[in-house]
């Protein structure tokens, strides 16, 4: 499996795109494993488009972050 900093590299722009994502990073999952989250601006019942629950082998967890403007 490649690293996950690359996976990261090649997704983000593409999960980026989507208006409700607002955030992809590198993070662990509860029981310690990497995985990728994307904050979104919305809740999760208002998400509107699929997002992935795995990319190549590392699992996603989807964050319910709001807004996020630059300081």
């Amino acid at each position: 499996m490649r690293p996950i900093v690359e996976v990261i590299n090649e997704h983000s722009e593409r999960l980026m795109a989507h208006d409700q994502v607002v955030m992809v990073y590198e993070s662990r999952t509860a029981e310690g494993e990497p995985c990728l989250k994307i904050g979104i601006s919305c809740s999760q019942d208002e998400l509107t488009v699929d997002l992935p629950e795995r990319l190549e082998g590392y699992p996603v967890i989807v964050v319910e972050t709001g807004e996020v403007a630059p300081r």
